[in-house]
């Protein structure tokens, strides 16, 4: 009987040790620009890490290592270099473009701060 309770509580550990890291609750992201192209938001912006958030709300966005996205952003983000967290959220009325333009993926960045997830 010890045997079997021993057993249980060696593989509960083994269990709880094999778990995922916490995934963040909002994205990372670090500004990189305007994006020189009328078919994006105003500012462009490298997800740094939960990107998977970004691919909920698009999932026909191609899933690429560098994920690179344009939103509008409060002018103090707005800094080449600057790293914040946000919440995404779909955008209401997508620009439609000519196939002459590259088309970068929008998104709405609310709850946008420097200190971490909102």
């Amino acid at each position: 009987m010890k045997r079997c309770v021993f057993l249980v509580l060696l593989a509960a550990v083994f269990h709880s040790c094999q778990q995922e890291a916490p995934k963040l609750k909002c994205v990372k992201a670090q500004y990189v620009g305007e994006p020189g192209t009328p078919c994006a938001g105003p500012h462009l912006i490298e997800v740094l890490e939960g990107a998977e958030k970004v691919y909920e709300l698009m999932p026909e966005l191609y899933r690429d290592r560098d994920l690179v996205i344009s939103t509008a952003l409060p002018a103090a983000f707005a800094k080449p270099g600057k790293v914040f967290y946000f919440q995404p959220e779909p955008v209401k009325d997508p620009q439609i473009c000519l196939a002459i333009y590259l088309m970068i993926p929008e998104i709405k960045a609310v709850n946008v701060s420097e200190t971490g997830c909102p």
